[in-house]
């Protein structure tokens, strides 16, 4: 009888470690994407703002992405990946307006830049993944959780593709 209420509460410690963690220590929303179609290589640009929800939040990326483009399905690891297919940057709210003005004007009007909050940004860069113009993708993406490193929570995000602007 001992050896199974030992056993019972054993097992109850372990599965309560992997369900302590009630929210998420983050929100990530998608921002905008365009495709690129002045070179015979399609570059397809998405950007995702993060906006931590705890106190003492640590950004720790997932090499895991997987995208749709139309009908298609890809699931990607970026570290596993040749660099001129999928790239990723990581920029913060303070360093957009003074040293990557594109980028700015590219997120200006789509994210409030003035807000308190520690603001993040996540730039996917998929190049030469298709030939032609596409006008929907896919991405689903989560961080790992900086509060429990064990748990990453993914998102599917679906949106319109726009024709970049020079």
């Amino acid at each position: 009888m001992k050896i199974k209420l030992i056993l019972i509460l054993a097992c109850l410690a372990i599965f309560s470690n992997g369900f302590t963690q009630t929210s998420s220590s983050y929100k990530m929303d998608f921002v905008r994407a365009c495709i690129d179609t002045s070179t015979n290589q399609k570059v397809i640009t998405a950007v995702f703002c993060v906006k931590p929800t705890v106190k003492k939040f640590k950004l720790i990326l997932s090499m895991r992405v997987t995208y749709a483009l139309q009908n298609g399905k890809d699931t990607v690891n970026v570290l596993k990946e040749n660099e001129d297919h999928i790239q990723m940057a990581i920029y913060g709210k303070d360093s957009t307006n003074i040293r990557h003005k594109a980028f700015y004007d590219f997120i200006k009007g789509k994210v409030d830049l003035n807000t308190k909050n520690d603001l993040q940004f996540i730039v996917f860069r998929f190049n030469n993944v298709t030939q032609e113009f596409i006008h929907k993708m896919s991405i689903t993406y989560g961080l790992w959780e900086s509060n429990n490193s064990n748990i990453r929570n993914e998102r599917k995000f679906e949106f319109d593709v726009e024709p970049c602007l020079k």
